[in-house]
């Protein structure tokens, strides 16, 4: 229920990045193909050089920088409770390795959003969000 209304006050701002498409309802990578392929036909039917950046991110739920994160959701409208309880989501969270039966020693858990979570993919989204906001009309 969080995920939703936090989901729809962004839509609502037009938060997200047209071009992104992961994580997104009612979008899929076969959208973001086709996005793809549009703009490379036409800037090639208009004689202009394409360049394309493909990111494929290593652990990247792993990587997300809590401070950073609670700065972009601020920046976002997210302030007041709702950013407290994403900030008490993301705290005091700690991990351990279980191999065989054997436990290892108990970590804090710094950076990172939650996987299988309902929240952590929003939050991730979010995060990257600004990568997205690429200028397409670069005359170099």
């Amino acid at each position: 229920m969080y995920k939703n209304k936090l989901l729809d006050f962004l839509n609502k701002k037009c938060f997200f990045s047209k071009y992104k498409f992961g994580f997104r309802s009612g979008l899929s990578t076969t959208d973001a193909l086709f996005n793809v392929e549009n703009f490379v036909r036409n800037n090639i039917d208009k004689n202009n050089k394409v360049m394309g950046i493909f990111l494929d991110l290593q652990k990247a739920f792993d990587c997300v920088n809590h401070k950073l994160l609670m700065i972009k959701l601020e920046n976002a409208g997210i302030r007041g409770l709702p950013n407290n309880l994403i900030k008490s989501f993301l705290s005091d969270r700690t991990q351990r390795v279980k191999l065989n039966d054997k436990y290892s020693d108990i970590l804090e858990v710094s950076c990172g959003v939650p996987q299988g979570t309902v929240l952590g993919p929003l939050l991730f989204i979010i995060f990257i969000n600004d990568l997205l906001k690429i200028n397409t009309n670069l005359n170099t």
